[in-house]
């Protein structure tokens, strides 16, 4: 495509420069431009324009005389020829340039470019003197430059500067008419067949509004095929009392029992106490000794009161007739044979109130047996004395004991109730506690001057799991007519115990509860019926259930009138009142 020449007027923006550049076909222009264009003088909007022309991989060349163009020009990278106003012999003296008189502009290949055609110049500036020995703005390509001959002035270089005549030339006053021009794309297009920016906008409004229905239809369609339902079913309540029998089992034997667990939980509690009785008393000392039969393998029978001798000489007598078992030889070795039985002294004296030590069978002196038969105690010997004494009498053990007793319920009771799972509940009112002394604890008559007492107790208590006690109102309800599920938080009950039984691990109650119940609403069953309903036939479907006391509808998109025929579609939910 040729190259095209376009005359710049003052009152044109860069708008339409843009809009020339974009709309048409050739790839290299020649902008001239008047002094002090106001898009020329704004170097963001040359910028702009320059940028434009790289984007689209155009060439612009800028002639003009007007020096602050030619600067904004160069700084954002445009060709310039520079239109001088010295005298023909001004220059000729400076550059010793003969005068050349120009007829026309001609490219390198004129068969691919359009010419123009200009007027004569007058008489008097017949020669036009060009200066080619400094262009304004020096090409990046060293072997372009301005050839002259012949009169014909070729531009095969991109950068090139005018002489002060070449206004003359570009003007547009000086080129010939649309009539006359042999080409019309040498001359800009005229305004009036170019599009302004307005019709340009008012394209992009009718774009845009068009974008927007299509959008918007697009829009509906996906709304319309989506077509959503959401019911929510709020049911009457009623208050209710019910009382039923329930028993519960570690094993459960049908529906009816419920599943427990048997707690099981233990304490000791003991008192030390000054002892009140006060008396003159003798009393032996008693204990116990293992006597051992090393003598043979066959069992030894010792009477009651046998004697038994410490090596201090005093002495105990068993108090009850044994038989010592025969001593057993186990891997070659002999092992005696053992008993353990209860002595007591030969008389009365806190002497005899010895530590553990060995024993010896006075009456087998000078047989055999005497060494191979022999006796151990393993505790203290205790309770010998003889004169006045402090003991601790009936009425001393009675009254500690029933304190510890009462304290070690409370506790038991205490620890009890710690002692639950999340979600489970206690069977408060059918503990069942057992106390009883330990071998630690003192009994009547013990010498001294104070005496201790020792309980230790046990509880037992069924837990339930609370979830089960729900579940057996709702199915008590269900039984019932159309109270059949009741609202959880206002469920109170209490259970009245009747028997824990630990052996079979069962317990029996009670149940009292008082709560508010609701119609167990059939959801499946409502979204499968009301599938395809408009507004008249939900109104109507509802009325058939007295029990729901409100329904509220919410259909998607808003312009929906009816319920979708897709159950998928259709949410029912159900919520307390």
């Amino acid at each position: 495509m040729a190259p095209k020449i376009i005359n710049i007027e003052q009152d044109d923006k860069v708008d339409d420069l843009v809009e020339i550049i974009d709309n048409s076909e050739a790839s290299e222009f020649f902008f001239v431009v008047p002094k002090s264009h106001k898009v020329f003088l704004d170097l963001e909007t040359i910028g702009l324009l320059s940028e434009r022309a790289n984007k689209l991989k155009k060439t612009i060349t800028i002639i003009t005389s007007d020096q602050r163009i030619i600067a904004k020009a160069t700084e954002t990278g445009f060709r310039v020829l520079e239109e001088h106003k010295k005298s023909s012999q001004t220059q000729e003296k400076q550059k010793g340039m003969h005068k050349t008189p120009v007829r026309e502009i001609v490219s390198p290949k004129a068969d691919e470019i359009e010419t123009l055609e200009v007027q004569d110049v007058p008489e008097k500036k017949t020669e036009i003197p060009i200066n080619i020995d400094q262009p304004e703005i020096l090409t990046d390509t060293p072997t372009e430059k301005i050839n002259l001959q012949n009169n014909e002035i070729t531009f095969p270089i991109k950068y090139y500067r005018a002489e002060e005549e070449l206004e003359k030339l570009y003007n547009p006053k000086n080129i010939l008419s649309e009539a006359q021009r042999p080409i019309k794309e040498i001359i800009r297009p005229s305004k009036q067949k170019s599009i302004s920016p307005q019709t340009i906008r008012f394209s992009k409004k009718i774009l845009y509004a068009i974008l927007s229905v299509f959008i918007i239809v697009i829009i509906f369609a996906v709304l319309n095929s989506n077509q959503k339902a959401k019911i929510t079913i709020t049911p009457q309540k009623e208050k209710a009392t019910i009382n039923i029998a329930l028993v519960a089992s570690e094993n459960p034997k049908n529906e009816t029992e419920l599943l427990g667990k048997l707690i099981e939980v233990q304490k000791t509690l003991s008192k030390t106490v000054n002892s009140t009785g006060d008396k003159f008393l003798e009393q032996k000392s008693t204990g116990s000794i293992i006597i051992y039969n090393a003598f043979s393998s066959a069992p030894q029978t010792l009477v009651a009161t046998t004697r038994f001798q410490t090596k201090e000489g005093l002495i105990f007598r068993i108090t009850k007739t044994v038989t010592v078992p025969g001593a057993q030889l186990e891997n070659g070795t002999l092992i005696p044979g053992s008993i353990k039985t209860d002595v007591i002294a030969d008389k009365t004296g806190v002497e005899y109130n010895i530590a553990p030590t060995k024993f010896t069978i006075p009456g087998f002196i000078g047989t055999s047996k005497y060494d191979k038969f022999s006796a151990e105690s393993e505790s203290d010997m205790k309770n010998g004395f003889k004169g006045k004494t402090k003991f601790a009498t009936k009425e001393d053990i009675d009254k500690i004991t029933n304190e510890l007793t009462q304290q070690i319920k409370e506790d038991l009771v205490k620890e009890m109730a710690k002692i639950k799972g999340e979600g489970m509940i206690n069977s408060y009112g059918a503990e069942e506690i057992s106390i009883s002394p330990t071998e630690k604890s003192s009994v009547e008559n013990t010498i001294g001057e104070k005496f201790t007492i020792e309980l230790s107790g046990k509880i037992w208590a069924m837990s339930l799991l609370e979830k089960d006690i729900e579940k057996i109102i709702n199915t008590y309800l269900s039984k019932k007519g159309t109270l059949k599920k009741f609202i959880p938080s206002s469920l109170k009950y209490k259970i009245i115990a009747k028997k824990l039984d630990t052996q079979n691990k069962t317990f029996s109650f009670d149940l009292n509860a008082e709560l508010e119940a609701v119609t167990d609403v059939d959801t499946q069953k409502i979204t499968k019926e009301i599938s395809g309903f408009n507004e008249a036939q939900i109104g109507s479907y509802f009325k058939n259930y007295p029990d729901i006391e409100k329904v509220k509808i919410l259909i998607s998109p808003f312009w929906k009138h009816s319920i979708p025929q897709n159950r998928s579609k259709i949410s029912v939910e159900v919520v307390n009142p």
